[in-house]
């Protein structure tokens, strides 16, 4: 059987041991834990300002799509101004166009009117001299 003897070795071994702890310790665990400190902080604050970030862009988004749906309410209203405007236009000239319609109806009335009375009056004249040309041929 092997035996095993407690001598000054295991002693240094176990010194080495905790001298190799510490300086791995100092070397790698510490270095490597500040390290993943400072990535974890800035990875916070990265998302942190991502976050900023995206609630500015909502507000910029309702802020944008407020003012889009000012303006498409303030063309919708000039569009129907516009319109009302035309169809007033529209209103207007159509009744002076009638009143210069029915003007012209009065005066083309007028003018037959007198037309009437002046072939009338010939007529009567015509007749006039017809009567007398047969009294005259009657009475020779």
């Amino acid at each position: 059987m092997v035996q095993v003897g407690l001598d000054y070795t295991l002693f240094i071994q176990i010194l080495q041991f905790f001298i190799i702890v510490f300086l791995v310790n100092i070397f790698i665990v510490k270095p490597l834990y500040s390290t993943m400190i400072r990535r974890n902080d800035k990875v916070a604050y990265l998302l942190e300002r991502a976050k900023a970030a995206g609630e500015a862009v909502e507000a910029k988004k309702t802020e944008y799509e407020a003012k889009l749906a000012a303006v498409r309410q303030e063309i919708y209203e000039y569009q129907n101004t516009l319109r009302a405007d035309a169809a007033h236009k529209a209103a207007d000239i159509t009744e002076r166009a009638k009143s210069a319609a029915a003007g012209d109806i009065d005066k083309a009335v007028k003018d037959i009117e007198r037309e009437i009375t002046r072939a009338r009056d010939k007529l009567k004249n015509d007749l006039k001299a017809l009567s007398e040309q047969i009294v005259l041929a009657v009475l020779k």
